[in-house]
């Protein structure tokens, strides 16, 4: 039996927007003087006013979150933002992330009561800071009929079965951040719990650190070039033995594997 497996992030769902408000009200509480969008108050009404506006913090919010692993990993992003560090390697990422451990934890908890309070309070909103990719779940709707499809995600699955609930994905299954975080101890629980080899296993990441620990199980693994990633990711991923697929091929390579 194939079996599909899929982030839930950047794959499915672009959570560039819904990470970044409910994270932004956060910390500006935390940092009341921070310079981030001027510190000014973003509330449902002036959001995408506000981040059109402060081009350039954005534009360095969306760059960076080409490293983000995990949502904590905000807390790195809005230091760099906040003053102006120029950063452009994952490992050096990850080694200022070790600074921010404290915050992250302090800031983890209210960070998700917030996001989901954001949910409840104008869902309307929430949609449109967490869009779908559109040619993307077209897809998945075909082909969950045919063969077993699964999310394993970071995330809740409580707070985000909405998500697929709206836009009409059949996908019942979610590993979730009960797990933890590590992609590896997804897949090993999907194998365990469906009793399938790792090689008919496909796994799709935007993350390509994800994807590098993933695949050393024997899984087959793609990296969608939609998600948030860099071409020196691309790069990285291809030296060890990761597809790339992007809008144009993704049907038929998934689809490819899938008939195997």
């Amino acid at each position: 039996m194939k079996m599909l497996v899929l982030d839930h992030d950047g794959v499915i769902f672009d959570s560039l927007l819904s990470g970044l408000y409910p994270y932004y009200l956060v910390y500006k509480k935390l940092h009341p003087n921070t310079r981030i969008f001027q510190g000014q108050t973003l509330t449902s009404k002036n959001f995408f006013r506000l981040i059109r506006q402060h081009k350039d913090d954005f534009n360095l919010i969306k760059r960076y979150r080409t490293f983000l692993t995990v949502q904590e990993d905000l807390a790195t992003i809005f230091y760099l933002v906040e003053n102006k560090i120029d950063l452009v390697d994952q490992k050096k990422f990850y080694k200022l992330r070790d600074k921010f451990k404290k915050e992250s934890a302090a800031i983890k908890e209210e960070y998700y009561h917030k996001k989901y309070d954001v949910m409840n309070e104008d869902y309307k909103f929430w949609l449109k800071i967490n869009p779908d990719y559109p040619f993307f779940t077209k897809f998945i709707r075909k082909i969950v009929k045919k063969h077993k499809v699964i999310v394993a995600t970071g995330n809740r699955k409580e707070r985000i079965r909405i998500n697929y609930k709206v836009h009409k994905i059949p996908i019942k299954e979610i590993f979730d951040q009960k797990l933890g975080h590590n992609k590896v101890e997804h897949l090993k629980s999907i194998k365990k719990k469906y009793s399938v080899d790792y090689s008919d296993i496909l796994f799709i990441d935007d993350q390509v650190d994800n994807l590098i620990r993933v695949k050393r199980l024997g899984v087959k693994c793609f990296l969608n070039k939609w998600g948030h990633n860099t071409k020196d990711q691309w790069k990285l991923a291809r030296k060890n033995g990761i597809e790339l697929i992007d809008k144009k091929n993704f049907k038929k390579k998934i689809i490819k594997f899938m008939k195997s």
